[in-house]
């Protein structure tokens, strides 16, 4: 298993987990720190990711970044295709 594929399986299982624990289902959108906890990667290259167009957020009210849950499997295809050694110009 690869560390995207591990990282995907992670945040399935997280999404999962917060499912079954709370009784409710799991937020549609997530926030910046949700994202990159749930990718293991650091804020800074959520917004990076967003700034090269690789990655796509809605604003709340409040100006406030919120990702779909999808972004989370996007993520997980963009570093694996980084470690494959694509250029991220490609990858959009």
């Amino acid at each position: 298993q690869t560390d995207g594929e591990e990282a995907k399986t992670s945040a399935l299982l997280e999404v999962k987990r917060l499912a079954s624990a709370s009784g409710t289902p799991p937020p549609r959108e997530l926030t910046v720190g949700q994202v990159a906890s749930r990718a293991g990667i650091p804020v800074s290259t959520v917004h990076f990711y967003e700034a090269e167009g690789l990655i796509r957020s809605g604003r709340t009210r409040a100006n406030h970044r919120r990702y779909p849950r999808g972004v989370l499997r996007r993520i997980a295809i963009i570093r694996v295709a980084q470690r494959a050694g694509i250029p991220l110009k490609e990858i959009a």
